[in-house]
């Protein structure tokens, strides 16, 4: 893909992740006017912060194409491979495989515990405050554009399969730290309802399963690239 089809396809998912992204704020403040004092607001939610780093992802991405067409405009403009920045291509690489199984993670977790039960994870009584289509766009269309992402923009597998967990892991540790102290700043109360009253053998089952998910999402993510990405530069090699 050239970069300025790659360039087109970030600025688009930047502006869509940006557009929502507002959307979210003011939804968030508007809980606040009416009361809302929980600890951490909407970066309680994972959710929440998944949707900005997905945003800065595609903003950094698009900073990137804009830098090879500026440096090569010709050649890029005939369609000259993105992965050409190094250090830089490495981190938007290691970049990417945290979105991928992270928005991945978000959307097969809500859409999982919303058909089994909405009310665990978003009870009926926030339909009226919590828009739909911000509701779709969080839970299913970030996953979506870091899917299409995989696709349509050349990537490469950074480093091994430990890496990447290693990368995962501290993310995770990260976020699971972040929730502590959000739980503790709120009086044992989480951010998601199902978590309020789950025993701890229920938390530790629920982000074991979790970060079992995020193993095969690893795997699924490397198994792809070299699929759709790798193959094909191979096979343009041998030509």
């Amino acid at each position: 893909m050239g970069v300025g089809l790659a360039l087109t396809s970030h600025a688009i998912s930047f502006l869509v992740n940006a557009y929502f992204l507002v959307m979210a704020y003011h939804v968030f403040s508007g809980f606040k006017t009416r009361g809302w004092t929980y600890w951490g607001g909407e970066w309680a939610f994972l959710t929440q912060i998944n949707h900005v780093f997905e945003t800065l992802f595609f903003a950094f991405v698009l900073a990137l194409d804009i830098k090879l067409l500026v440096r090569h405009p010709k050649s890029n403009a005939r369609g000259k491979p993105i992965l050409q920045l190094g250090f830089l291509d490495t981190t938007a690489n290691s970049f990417f495989t945290v979105l991928f199984v992270f928005s991945s993670l978000v959307g097969i977790c809500f859409w999982g515990l919303y058909f089994l039960d909405r009310d665990l994870i978003l009870p009926a009584s926030l339909g009226n405050v919590y828009p739909l289509d911000l509701n779709l766009f969080q839970h299913g269309f970030t996953m979506l554009l870091i899917w299409v992402e995989l696709f349509l923009v050349e990537k490469s597998n950074s480093g091994s399969v430990l890496q990447d967990i290693v990368r995962i892991t501290v993310v995770g540790i990260a976020y699971l730290g972040w929730t502590a102290i959000i739980v503790f700043k709120n009086k044992g109360l989480w951010p998601y309802p199902f978590q309020t009253d789950l025993p701890l053998i229920g938390h530790v089952l629920f982000y074991g399963l979790a970060f079992f998910i995020m193993l095969l999402l690893i795997v699924t993510k490397r198994v792809l690239v070299y699929v759709w990405w790798d193959e094909r530069r191979n096979r343009k090699k041998e030509q």
